[in-house]
């Protein structure tokens, strides 16, 4: 029983909580596209920008983590 309300209470919660605050949200610049970034990302430095995506894979390095990631767009 303790389980399943403690799911309730989580699912709960998280469907009610926004990823990212609204302030952050209103800050992004919405005419850059991901496309826009992966074709010259030093031409966007000091932007604002919210991307979204599915994390498909994660390699550990002697020097960090390389997250592979698959981006969707957010509406």
């Amino acid at each position: 029983m303790k389980r399943s309300s403690c799911s309730l209470a989580i699912s709960c919660f998280l469907n009610c909580v926004y990823p990212i605050s609204k302030d952050l949200v209103k800050k992004k610049d919405k005419t850059i596209t991901f496309e826009m970034l992966q074709a010259d990302p030093n031409l966007y430095k000091g932007k604002f920008v919210i991307l979204g995506g599915s994390i498909t894979a994660v390699t550990n390095l002697l020097e960090g983590s390389l997250i592979y990631i698959y981006q969707t767009p957010l509406d």
